[in-house]
């Protein structure tokens, strides 16, 4: 809706941290700091404080919110190829 949302404000903020860019905006920083401040405890930061994660937990997915939680836990990257994601 346009509005922002701490998940993705979170999954913005580890990007930034994992690329170290130079040059970034107050968007930017404000999501990498963030990020650093509860890397160590995401998972139940989001829990905590994520309205959307909180709405998943209440229709049964709170296990799933765990693993969207986790970073670094494959070493690939998927690409998007003629509609489809393959490996990258």
């Amino acid at each position: 809706d346009g509005d922002p949302s701490l998940e993705d404000t979170l999954l913005a903020g580890a990007l930034v941290s994992q690329l170290e860019i130079g040059h970034i905006n107050d968007s930017c920083r404000i999501s990498s700091v963030l990020y650093e401040a509860v890397k160590d405890n995401l998972e139940s930061f989001i829990l905590e404080n994520g309205v959307h994660a909180k709405r998943l937990v209440s229709l049964g997915f709170f296990e799933d919110v765990g693993f969207c939680a986790k970073i670094n836990l494959y070493d690939l990257v998927p690409l998007w190829r003629d509609g489809g994601f393959v490996r990258g």
